[in-house]
């Protein structure tokens, strides 16, 4: 699990996120709140929110985020 502060909220709301794999076949398409689907690298991480921050540098420490 990863926890960091919440963008764009006041000091002290915290998002908590669990992440997990699985095996995709298909295509991604964007729908409902999703405006936009993107694949990003560890290049990329200060475009993310701080928890997303924290998955990307496990990620990339666990060699799966080049």
């Amino acid at each position: 699990m990863f926890e960091a502060q919440a963008h764009g909220h006041p000091a002290g709301v915290v998002v908590r996120m669990t992440c997990c794999t699985a095996a995709y076949q298909g295509r991604l398409e964007a729908s409902s709140e999703i405006e936009e689907v993107v694949w990003l690298a560890y290049g990329d991480r200060h475009r993310t929110s701080p928890v997303d921050r924290l998955v990307f540098d496990h990620l990339h420490a666990a060699g799966l985020l080049g």
